[in-house]
């Protein structure tokens, strides 16, 4: 005999006072339809939503699995960002993320990777000593081919007082 067993706990409200009603993401202002977007037509890895945001990775696969439950519902909360976008002219989908989530008071860590002779125009360095520096583990780096690549925070953090200094 078998029995229904319950795991877990409820990740996902609606609320008509929180978002408009969206479902979101229990006792936080992030709503399915967000992660959705990152996650679904994005691309974005739910390790890089959780470092980016307040969530967890249950919470994460609990919006993707309620988005699975309901795509109807999600799929045209998504057509209205993509004609609230056009409306105004704003083609870019990732440029309507950052609207929406700056509006919904969320913080979008922007990790921009940059290569070595980017970081070595910017920062006022060379593009050797980038490239040891990653080389040696000294900067978090990870490697495209022959090309390294470090995030933007992490160049700025390491170097960013050369800028300011020169500035």
């Amino acid at each position: 005999m078998s029995e229904a067993i319950t795991v877990g706990k409820h990740y996902i409200q609606k609320n008509p006072d929180v978002l408009g009603g969206e479902p979101h993401i229990a006792d936080k202002r992030i709503s399915v339809s967000f992660i959705v977007e990152l996650y679904v037509h994005q691309n974005t890895p739910v390790e890089e939503i959780v470092a980016a945001f307040p969530v967890t990775s249950s919470e994460t696969y609990a919006a993707l699995a309620y988005y699975y439950d309901h795509t109807d519902e999600i799929d045209g909360l998504l057509d209205e960002w993509d004609k609230a976008a056009t409306k105004h002219d704003d083609p870019e989908r990732k440029a309507q993320l950052l609207a929406r989530a700056q509006a919904k008071g969320i913080e979008l860590a922007q990790e921009q990777e940059m290569t070595a002779s980017e970081i070595s125009e910017e920062f006022g360095i060379t593009s050797r000593v980038v490239r040891l520096t990653a080389t040696k583990g000294w900067i978090p780096a990870r490697k495209s081919g022959a090309t390294w690549l470090i995030r933007r925070s992490d160049a700025e953090a390491r170097w960013g007082d050369r800028v300011r200094r020169a500035g």
